[in-house]
């Protein structure tokens, strides 16, 4: 796990860099426009929602296909020529089905109170685009074990751009219109510094003489593939993303905001996640390509012990701590509106922790139709469960069909891989982080609550990390983690004790 510990490392610490900046956002900005904030991420998240329908599983094909087509003399084969080319000919699909449907979408929205539904929807089109060509060069950039610099791309800097575009708008720089603009503007300036990297690297290679491979029994793997990651793509945006624009499109744009901004807090345990996932694709493509069952296995242990085991100490860290955290921001009463969103997604999240890479496992494999089903599943249980919890408890009923979705769909992958190859992520250490995280919840629960809530924040954090930290090493829980701790703080004592 050599590429990968060194990649998710300097990514998670990027990633952390950037919970701090979402953080002074969420806290302290975006609640001075809750309804701004919830108008750009509507826009997002619609845009996100067609977003599979013009990349047509064009990111995980260049992934999956990458080791056959791989030749950087001839800019291997041709291979981001035909991801552009699948693009743009996807959008020209999406634009001529939008343009068709246009007067059903815009009669759905002027049923709406807030007309700002109808004046911003038509934004959507070019930021698919945009979010198209981006994700292609991010996955491309991926076959070369470079994901922290196109994180800071495509995550850092929408976490300064995006404030700032709110504190314009406070401050009457700019009116609606110019935010909605600027987000374009945003948008552009990350394909574009995408596109920089890559040549950077020295592989932007552009060229479209892919049809020498494009035949035989490479192009009937690469047509079904691409076929099931599309309809897993949509599935999966269905499946995944379709929380916010169903709140936002079924309530307000306020309740998108706040719902928008519990997201985040509860996203903060997703951090190392992100950071494994992106590395870990093409190894475990190469390791199926190799037959080497025995590293997939290991990679399936260790993702899920060190991600939960990480992950459920973000997630105590956040929810013992929440109300005290509520009560000393200056717009606490706002954000405590989706006190029980953060809840409900983190749990989410750590469960999807808990079963590790399983997603890659399969889709890499050639039995990647069963991500398909899959995701069918989620998708119209998730669709009926929002149709079903929003009317009666708007946004936490939101989180709550994102949580019992995701818990069906991880434990039908689970399943799938246990019969399928025998392989299950957990161990007798699994039971032993389980119950260390409960111990420390009800420790650290009964902790008597001063009038301070500041002094409350820290005694808790103090005590969960120094038992859950020390009781984690101890049982070496991870020997990936403790590693990593005793190797820096073997640095620490040569360089300053």
């Amino acid at each position: 796990m050599g590429v990968i510990k060194r990649q998710s490392i300097k990514q998670s610490l990027a990633n952390y860099f950037g919970v701090i900046l979402g953080a002074i956002s969420t806290l302290f900005i975006f609640p001075l426009a809750v309804e701004a904030n919830g108008l750009l991420r509507f826009i997002v998240a619609t845009a996100t929602l067609a977003l599979p329908f013009v990349s047509l599983g064009v990111n995980s094909l260049t992934v999956r296909f990458f080791p056959e087509f791989e030749n950087k003399k001839n800019g291997h084969n041709g291979l981001l020529g035909l991801g552009l080319t699948i693009v743009f000919c996807g959008f020209l699909v999406f634009l001529a089905i939008a343009f068709t449907f246009r007067e059903v979408i815009f009669d759905f929205y002027s049923k709406k109170t807030e007309d700002v539904y109808i004046r911003y929807i038509p934004f959507v089109i070019p930021l698919v685009l945009m979010l198209a060509i981006n994700q292609l060069l991010k996955f491309y950039t991926s076959n070369f074990h470079r994901v922290v610099i196109p994180f800071i791309i495509n995550e850092l800097f929408l976490k300064i751009a995006f404030p700032v575009l709110i504190l314009l708008l406070v401050g009457e720089w700019i009116g609606l219109n110019g935010m909605v603009w600027g987000l374009m503007i945003v948008y552009l300036i990350i394909v574009l510094m995408s596109w920089a990297y890559l040549a950077y690297l020295g592989e932007l290679k552009v060229n479209f003489n892919f049809t020498g491979l494009l035949k035989g029994d490479l192009f009937r793997q690469m047509r079904s593939f691409g076929l099931y990651s599309m309809l897993g793509s949509v599935g999966g945006v269905l499946a995944f993303q379709i929380d916010v624009f169903m709140v936002g499109s079924i309530q307000t744009m306020y309740a998108t905001g706040i719902y928008t901004m519990s997201l985040f807090i509860a996203n903060t345990i997703d951090v190392p996640s992100r950071a494994l996932f992106s590395i870990a694709a093409p190894i475990v493509s190469k390791a199926w390509k190799d037959n080497n069952l025995k590293e997939i296995q290991n990679l399936y242990t260790k993702s899920s012990i060190n991600l939960f085991v990480i992950g459920a100490f973000f997630f105590l860290i956040i929810w013992l701590n929440l109300d005290d955290l509520f009560a000393i921001l200056p717009k606490g009463d706002i954000l405590r509106e989706g006190k029980y969103v953060v809840f409900f997604i983190a749990m989410a999240k750590l469960i999807d922790q808990l079963t590790g890479i399983n997603n890659f496992i399969i889709n890499y494999s050639k039995y990647f139709r069963f991500n398909f089903y899959a995701i069918v599943i989620l998708s119209v249980l998730n669709i009926t469960l929002n149709l079903i919890l929003i009317p009666r408890y708007p946004i936490t009923g939101a989180a709550i069909a994102t949580m019992i979705s995701l818990s069906v769909y991880n434990f039908l992958k689970l399943a799938y891989l246990h019969f399928k190859f025998k392989m299950q992520p957990f161990s007798q250490k699994t039971l032993w982080a389980l119950a260390l995280a409960t111990g420390c919840y009800l420790l650290v629960f009964v902790i008597p609550v001063t009038p301070f809530p500041l002094l409350n924040m820290v005694v808790r954090s103090a005590v969960l990390l120094a038992v859950y930290g020390s009781l984690t090493l101890y049982l070496d829980l991870s020997p990936d983690i403790t590693q990593l701790v005793k190797e820096n703080w073997g640095k620490v004592k040569r360089k300053f004790l």
